[in-house]
């Protein structure tokens, strides 16, 4: 299917044609004004309220711009939504030797991500 959109959006065959509605990139999923863009049935055969029955958490954010707002998405079953995970990076920190840290890992079951995470310990007074 990748390789059908992908030369329909090419538009250099005039003996295919290609058609695509899609929400726009990066819009808010419960953007609705996107949700007209993406689906031309909408308010019509598609019912508003099917939509927002199913906005996430209810379907996992993945999924609902996949099959919802016709965006492409590396993957359905995503636990984060994407750029979550590097949003909390501070690339330029440093942890001197000595800190006290915790590792925590999460291993691969069926395929998905492995990672082994490193956190500093933050040591506050109780409230």
């Amino acid at each position: 299917m990748r390789r059908l959109v992908d030369h329909g959006r090419e538009g250099t065959d005039p003996s295919f044609y290609f058609t695509e509605f899609a929400a726009p990139a990066g819009c808010a999923v419960d953007d609705e004004a996107a949700w007209t863009i993406a689906n031309p049935a909408l308010d019509d055969f598609l019912h508003r309220d099917a939509l927002r029955a199913t906005l996430p958490p209810k379907m996992r954010e993945n999924a609902f711009r996949r099959y919802r707002l016709g965006q492409w998405v590396g993957v359905d079953a995503a636990w984060l939504p994407d750029g979550a995970w590097a949003a909390c990076a501070d690339p330029i920190r440093s942890i001197p030797d000595g800190t006290e840290i915790v590792l925590a890992f999460d291993g691969s079951f069926n395929g998905d991500t492995t990672v082994l995470v490193v956190a500093t310990v933050d040591r506050r007074p109780p409230h």
